[in-house]
């Protein structure tokens, strides 16, 4: 039975994602490439995609009130629909995505900066992209372990976008992802449509967002074991609890 119920969902989200994709593709040149419309699709798009799957968020903290680079530890792809849901803004997300069907159409859509992570010059150049980014007054999110993983704490940082951030002076808000569930964590060595078949079944998926207090530093290093520290306190204190 709930096999049929992830297959049932399987086919609504690829069926609402195609309509988002038109609507918000018509939208964003009407609007001529409105980034508040691309927030607005992509929140909305996100949320209905989550309304779809039955995930349900518990959130923690308070959204930024300004500008932020936003570093959050990775869990699969759940925690894409999840974070734009609550901060729709520029994702940082790897280039295999374009080969998604419709999703590999909406990372323009999302503003989404893409990653080839076997290629050190793209690595540099997507560091370039998210200081255009932000140089251009816009939020950027970043999940700096560039993988995905299922473990206790958070994985090896990457320093690029900590670089970025002291380099600019700009606000770091360290973000926490949890799952009640940890095997609705996917991996990104395991398929995608097994995985989905077996998890996404299920009545509901509870998933844990702590947006933590921002950090400032000139100093890349400093700011990446001050963020790093704050996303692994707050996910051994819900290890905790539970």
């Amino acid at each position: 039975m709930k096999r049929l119920i992830a297959i049932w969902r399987l086919f609504l989200l690829i069926g609402v994602s195609l309509l988002w994709l038109i609507v918000g593709t018509i939208l964003y040149w009407v609007t001529n490439h409105s980034i508040k419309t691309s927030r607005w699709v992509v929140k909305s798009w996100a949320t209905w995609v989550l309304q779809i799957l039955k995930v349900k968020i518990n959130f923690y903290g308070q959204l930024p009130n300004m500008q932020s680079l936003l570093m959050a530890n990775h869990r699969g792809y759940l925690d894409i629909f999840v974070l734009l849901s609550i901060f729709p803004e520029s994702i940082v997300g790897k280039k295999e995505l374009l080969k998604w069907p419709i999703i590999g159409q909406a990372t323009k859509l999302a503003r989404m900066i893409l990653v080839d992570r076997s290629n050190g010059k793209s690595l540099i150049e997507t560091m370039q992209k998210v200081e255009q980014a932000l140089n251009s007054g816009n939020s950027v999110i970043i999940f700096p372990e560039g993988t995905t993983g299922k473990v206790p704490l958070s994985l090896k940082f990457k320093n690029g976008g900590f670089a970025v951030a002291s380099k600019i002076g700009i606000q770091v808000i360290p973000c926490a992802i949890s799952y009640c569930d940890i095997n609705d964590a996917w991996i990104g060595d395991d398929y995608f449509v097994p995985h989905f078949l077996k998890q996404m079944g299920k009545k509901l998926t509870e998933v844990n967002v702590w947006f933590g207090d921002a950090s400032y530093s000139r100093d890349a290093r400093d700011l990446k074991t001050l963020t790093q520290n704050s996303i692994d306190q707050m996910l051994s204190k819900w290890n905790r609890v539970n």
